[in-house]
């Protein structure tokens, strides 16, 4: 975490770059996106300037589906932002997307109810602050 770009504290959310800036702009417009390379056709996240299967440089998003498996997950007991203090207890998973790209994001089920047979659909909720969009999931049929 750290400062953004524009001097605010950063939060809950990474701090952004050049390599990141365009991916968290278009979750503040409520679009999910992957990186995907024009030379192998793979898709990856986070966003890197070069693709981590081949090695290209010729990438960049393109629209994702907002569905995808979970692969793991965690319950957070203790928040590590004090954003989230008053949230605890809440799931965090690893989750990978249609596209083949996994990301993290907070899954908007009760910690007893995670299964790893769901599909997920992505949703965006303000941030605690209310000064960005996060990515969160729902079990599929349920997102927003």
């Amino acid at each position: 975490m750290g400062d953004r770009s524009d001097g605010s504290a950063a939060g809950p959310r990474p701090e952004i770059d050049d390599d990141n800036r365009r991916f968290w702009e278009l979750i503040d417009d409520g679009l999910l996106v992957v990186w995907r390379c024009d030379d192998c056709g793979r898709s990856f996240l986070p966003p890197l300037p070069g693709c981590p299967h081949c090695g290209s440089q010729a990438n960049g998003p393109a629209e994702a589906s907002g569905h995808g498996r979970l692969e793991s997950w965690i319950v957070v007991h203790r928040a590590m932002a004090p954003e989230f203090a008053e949230e605890v207890p809440y799931v965090v998973g690893a989750i990978v997307l249609d596209e083949g790209a996994r990301l993290f994001g907070r899954l908007l089920v009760a910690p007893d109810d995670v299964s790893l047979r769901d599909g997920l659909g992505v949703t965006f909720t303000p941030s605690p602050r209310g000064d960005h969009l996060m990515i969160a999931f729902t079990p599929d049929g349920a997102g927003g």
